[in-house]
């Protein structure tokens, strides 16, 4: 019984996310649609940013910005915009994170996206 337990935990204590890992500014490197790499994708202009006060900062292309309160559950983050009435929530999962590379798939129109990117000093 004392192994069931123990590799119950061990399994719930790996599917959760390491939060303070998370924190920082993130920019883009990659982005992939329905697992096709999107050339045209203005990648560089792609960025988050995860601060310990559970905000984050989202910046894309075309001067779209969004921002507001980050909670994170197992392997999903849900981020609440603040910037909209009524706010809007996202529902991303992360695939990866360590110290320096953020995976993460969100979905758009029906379609599966893929982000990836790397840690970067603040902007």
């Amino acid at each position: 019984m004392k192994y069931v337990i123990l590799c119950s935990l061990l399994i719930f204590s790996s599917c959760a996310l390491d939060v303070k890992q998370l924190h920082g500014y993130w920019q883009a490197t990659a982005f992939f649609e329905e697992g096709q790499r999107l050339e045209s994708a203005l990648v560089d202009q792609v960025s988050i940013e995860f601060v310990p006060s559970g905000r984050y900062m989202f910046r894309s292309s075309a001067r779209y910005t969004e921002a507001g309160l980050f909670r994170e559950s197992g392997q999903h983050l849900f981020l609440t915009d603040t910037t909209q009435t009524p706010n809007k929530v996202r529902k991303i999962k992360v695939l990866y994170l360590s110290t320096d590379s953020l995976k993460i798939k969100m979905g758009k129109n029906g379609k599966d996206r893929v982000l990836f990117l790397a840690r970067k000093s603040a902007q």
